[in-house]
């Protein structure tokens, strides 16, 4: 049998599966300063790598409770500071955040996904 680590080697995560934007939904305004219904833009508000996660039967629970199915669980390393207002956009594809979380132990946000048709 061979061994390519040795016991207790710490193997360095890699976020390498993708970039990730993640974008503030502003609704648009009139001259005035009144918001125009329907018309939004969007702010970005961060932009970085990111890894596949498993989604928990529980995550699946959760979502399934308010009628929604998640698509995508994604880790970002450190510590950020995420909405679940925003918007998260991978390649020409929207979601929407239906849940983050930091993983201390990974130093890790976990984040998941619902897509938007």
């Amino acid at each position: 049998m061979m061994r390519f680590l040795k016991d207790k080697e710490l193997v360095e995560t890699v976020y390498n599966d993708g970039t990730l934007e993640l974008k503030a939904k502003v609704p648009l305004e009139d001259e005035y300063g009144t918001p125009i219904p329907g018309k939004y833009t969007y702010e970005s508000k961060m932009k970085s790598w990111w890894r596949t996660l498993g989604i928990t039967s529980q995550e699946v629970i959760d979502a399934k409770s308010i009628n929604r199915e998640l698509t995508k669980k994604i880790g970002v390393t450190g510590n950020q500071e995420i909405d679940s207002r925003w918007r998260a956009f991978i390649g020409d594809k929207e979601f929407e955040i239906f849940r983050s979380f930091y993983n201390y132990k990974n130093d890790e946000m976990e984040i998941s996904l619902l897509e938007v048709d």
